[in-house]
């Protein structure tokens, strides 16, 4: 959130914010994806920011992938533009 909130200072530039679902740490070591954050991250930049802030997905591919991302999809497509994406490399053709 200091990210977004350091954009401010840059009023007439874009400030991309890449986004996945939110990996947190738990205590135990154990890794809980938390898409929740994710969205309320996104709210918080178009909350603070308007439309300087850019959602941005740098993993898109097809077929579309599922599950949390789809989530994260969807928040994005719910708020709107400016939306960026970038394409995912296949793994079989990354050497």
């Amino acid at each position: 959130m200091d990210e977004v909130d350091q954009g401010r200072v840059w009023q007439h530039t874009r400030i991309g914010l890449a986004l996945n679902p939110y990996r947190r740490i738990e205590a135990d070591g154990s890794v809980v994806r938390d898409v929740g954050f994710t969205t309320q991250l996104m709210d918080y930049c178009r909350q603070q920011l308007g439309p300087q802030c850019v959602l941005e997905n740098n993993s898109i591919r097809w077929p579309p992938i599922t599950g949390d991302m789809a989530q994260v999809y969807a928040k994005m497509q719910q708020l709107g533009p400016p939306i960026s994406f970038q394409t995912a490399i296949h793994p079989k053709s990354a050497t």
